[in-house]
Order: structure tokens, then sequence, then C-alpha cells
């Protein structure tokens, strides 16, 4: 029986809670986060360190390792989104990066 793989919506709520908690303890404002939020741009005082933090907490509470490769800019842009890293995480569960 194969794992079970969370749904798109369920991506997003662990990655918002996760930047949620990573903010609070560092005594940065959380507002208005959704999945359209720029992780590098949207997110204030985030950096690449903070993304490596989310992308290993989100890894542990989806109980899976993900490659820092999953947090490269979105083609063409110099940004990526909150809800671009839920579709890259969903597409690595399923098997297809």
């Amino acid at each position: 029986m194969g794992t079970v793989v969370p749904s798109r919506a369920e991506v997003i709520a662990s990655l918002l809670n996760t930047v949620t908690e990573v903010q609070t303890a560092s005594g940065r404002p959380v507002d208005g986060l959704n999945e359209s939020t720029g992780i590098y741009d949207g997110i204030d005082g985030f950096d690449s360190l903070n993304a490596l933090e989310l992308l290993v907490m989100v890894g542990a509470t989806l109980g899976n390792e993900f490659p820092e490769q999953l947090l490269a800019p979105a083609a063409g842009t110099s940004s990526l989104t909150l809800g671009v890293l839920a579709d890259r995480i969903l597409a690595r569960l399923e098997g297809k990066i």
C-alpha cells in the first residue's frame, strides 16, 4: 500500500503554518500570507536560510525530505511563490520530479 499524497490545500496549509511559526519565532510580522506570496520578496525578512528551514519543517510534517532545488526561482522570474512551491512539493511526492 502506497503513501497517501496530501491535497494541494493541505500542502498550502502546511507551508502557511510553517512560515507563520518561523516568522513568529523571529519576531517578524505575519500579515497577508497566501499562496501568491513570494517566498523571498513577499515575506518580511525571509531569506534563503529561512526558506531551507521551511522546506525541512514541511518535509518533516509531510514525512518526506525535499531537495533544496525546489526553492529555485520560478522559470523566467526572480521569485518563487508559496503556491509554486506547493506544486513542486506535490510533484515530488507524486514522483513526477
